[in-house]
C-alpha cells in the first residue's frame, strides 16, 4: 500500500519538499500514471536534480519550476515530492493511498 511519508534530512528533497510517495513500476497506482496525474493537478515540473539546481540558480521564465511538486526517478527510487501538507492531502484523497 502506498504511504505519504514526511521527509527529513536523509530524504532528496529537503527542506523543499515536506512529504513524499514512493512508488514502483509495477504498483497498480505506477509512478508514470501518478506523475501524468500531478502534471495535470499542478502543472509542469522537472526531476528534483534539475528542480532544485533551478531553485539555486533561477532561470527566467521557467514555466516547469513547480512549487507544488516535483519528483525523484533513479536507479534506486520513484517518489513523488509534494511542497505542503495540502498537496499530498489531495494526493491521498484521489488515489486512495
Amino acid at each position: 500500500m502506498m504511504q505519504v511519508r514526511k521527509t527529513d534530512k536523509r530524504y532528496s528533497g529537503y527542506p523543499y519538499f515536506k512529504y513524499f510517495v514512493e512508488l514502483s513500476q509495477s504498483n497498480e497506482i505506477n509512478f508514470h500514471n501518478v506523475r501524468a496525474w500531478c502534471w495535470s493537478t499542478w502543472g509542469a515540473s522537472k526531476g528534483f536534480k534539475d528542480w532544485e539546481w533551478h531553485e539555486r540558480t533561477p532561470t527566467p521564465h521557467d514555466v516547469c519550476q513547480n512549487s507544488n511538486w516535483c519528483w525523484v526517478d533513479d536507479q534506486f527510487r520513484n517518489r513523488i515530492l509534494f511542497k505542503v501538507q495540502a498537496d499530498a492531502a489531495l494526493f491521498k484523497l484521489y488515489h486512495g493511498a
